[in-house]
């Protein structure tokens, strides 16, 4: 994981930020920026957890800040414990405790037993941007808390990050929902995910989405989500990739093929028209690919 100090910015940052934000160390914008205060903030929550107070976000402050993005953590039972006591004391509910521990039951709980224990805010913010690393916490957070929620690794980005499909739902009629296939729409990913939690919300606690009854929504259809289907090309445009090899060359495609945008994957492919863009930047070199770019700027000019 990418190491943060006083000076750095970005999408990674504005994470950290709603982390820090979420565990009431940090009052201010999410605004990306790695200034004195984020850097105060970083110090307090440190000291706070018995973490080295350096003011970086290394790998052991990550550690302990994950939990606040992906909305829950585990917690080892203690003599006297109750859901009802841990509910009270951690701004929960005793309903919500329930569904993330499907296994265990409330009523013989043991010292030393490990449950899950979710936070009373929502998993899925939708005012920072994205990143394939805070997509796989959230994703964890969701079928942590909604455990009738199925989750499968669809496949691999060229960078190795896993491109998740969530399964929601028992009927026969199925839906497939997918979002970013172009990194310059990630903010479709937040959009989906929120959907998502929305309606495993509904489903978990009797209630309605968009006027439909969530139960029989989940009986009837068969929803497969696919939050993210271009994780690195996502990561460049956020500025949350850090492998400077990668970034370089999709900076290289994105300029010669779309100036004020990008839409590739890292293998230098656009989804949308599937064909290399390399293709392209040969034509460039011979001359003509101002004209090229121009034409394909055109093309899709409302789906960049």
């Amino acid at each position: 994981m990418k190491i943060l100090r006083k000076g750095n910015s970005g999408s990674l940052v504005s994470m950290a930020q709603l982390a820090l934000k979420r565990a009431c160390f940090y009052n201010g914008t999410l605004d990306g920026i790695f200034g004195i205060k984020t850097e105060s903030s970083v110090r307090y929550f440190q000291y706070l957890n018995r973490l080295d107070t350096d003011g970086v976000i290394g790998a052991e402050t990550w550690s302990v800040l994950e939990k606040y993005i992906k909305g829950f953590f585990r917690y080892s039972l203690k003599r006297g414990d109750t859901y009802w006591l841990l509910a009270n004391k951690y701004s929960t509910s005793v309903s919500a405790i329930m569904l993330a521990n499907p296994d265990i039951n409330e009523n013989f709980l043991k010292v030393g037993q490990k449950i899950n224990i979710p936070f009373g805010f929502n998993v899925v913010p939708c005012d920072i941007p994205y990143s394939s690393y805070l997509v796989k916490l959230v994703v964890q957070g969701l079928i942590t808390r909604y455990p009738f929620m199925e989750l499968s690794v669809a496949g691999k980005s060229v960078k190795g990050s896993d491109i998740y499909c969530i399964k929601t739902g028992t009927g026969s009629r199925e839906v497939v929902h997918n979002a970013s296939h172009h990194a310059a729409e990630w903010i479709t990913t937040p959009l989906l995910l929120k959907f998502l939690e929305q309606y495993a919300s509904a489903y978990a606690f009797g209630g309605r989405i968009n006027g439909e009854d969530a139960a029989s929504l989940y009986s009837e259809t068969t929803l497969y989500t696919v939050p993210v289907v271009n994780p690195d090309g996502v990561d460049v445009v956020t500025g949350a990739l850090s492998d400077s090899d990668y970034k370089d060359t999709a900076e290289k495609i994105s300029e010669i093929i779309l100036p004020d945008g990008r839409k590739i994957n890292i293998s230098e492919t656009d989804l949308n028209m599937n064909y290399p863009i390399t293709q392209f930047d040969k034509i460039y070199r011979d001359n003509i690919g101002i004209l090229v770019a121009g034409l394909a700027k055109s093309a899709c000019k409302t789906d960049c």
